[in-house]
Parts: C-alpha cells; structure tokens; sequence
C-alpha cells in the first residue's frame, strides 16, 4: 500500500506547466481576429485535445460560431468558456493536475502580461477597475483558473 500512495503523489507531482511564448500567442490571437481567447490558444498550442468541443452553444446572430463550450485535454486539463450574452464578459475556466501556486502564479503572470493587475490576495489577480480578473481555486488533485474578462 505505501508503494501506490508513493506512486500516486509521485504521479500527481510530475505535471509541469508548459512555458508560454506569448508573443506568439498573441500573435495568434490576431490571426485568428480574436476569435479564440489566450488561455484556449495556449492550450492548443502546448497541449493535445483529449476530446471534441462539447456542450457547445452558438451565438443566436451568428449559429456558425460557438459562444460557450468545453474541451479536455491531454493531461487531465479540462477547459470551459461562457460568452453567449451580449454585454456580460467572458468567463473562462481551464483546471491543470496539482501545481505550485507559485508556478501557477507565475504562469498568470508570464501568459497575461497584465500591467494593471496585482495580487489583491495570494489568489487573486485583479485589476483596479475594468479588466480580466483571475482567480485560483486548488483541490486535493487540481488547481484552476476562474477568468472573468468585462467592463
């Protein structure tokens, strides 16, 4: 039994996040017109789909492009997005296998490039006013990201 808890933790351990080029990225981002958010963007840059999009829903004005979603992949990521309101924001929410918080913190950081965010709170990434806030959540097994972008 000692053999699989050790296993198990070693396991749950090895999970390294992969380092964003976000130059790249966001060169990407307008590609594509921005169409696709960074945080998706980098997980089909770095990661292998581990699944279709699914529970898609489309824009009521335009039925050809998805307005919310999720997809898995590789690794144990699971990915979500919400911008199906007018006027609302997007919600995004993308949860990795366990990982520091200094090295998820650091990934925010490095990703977003946000200039007006600080650390409001030890997982809180927040802007004064307007702007993308993020938010940490962590669980015995995985740590997630919550993104809410809006005015």
């Amino acid at each position: 039994m000692a053999y699989t808890l050790s296993v198990s933790l070693s396991l749950a351990q090895s999970f390294v996040l992969a380092k964003p080029d976000t130059a790249k990225l966001k060169a990407l981002q307008e590609q594509v017109g921005h169409a696709e958010s960074l945080t998706y963007l980098y997980l089909k840059t770095y990661y292998k789909p581990a699944s279709p999009k699914n529970s898609v829903i489309f824009n009521e004005w335009d039925k050809e492009r998805a307005c919310a979603f999720q997809q898995n992949f590789e690794s144990g990521i699971s990915y979500a997005i919400s911008n199906c309101e007018e006027g609302k924001g997007i919600s995004e929410m993308v949860t990795f296998p366990k990982v520091s918080l200094t090295a998820l913190r650091s990934f925010i950081e490095t990703l977003y490039l946000e200039p007006d965010n600080s650390w409001v709170a030890p997982l809180l990434f927040e802007p004064e006013e307007v702007g993308c806030f993020y938010e940490i959540k962590e669980t015995d097994k995985n740590v997630s990201i919550e993104i809410f972008c809006g005015c």
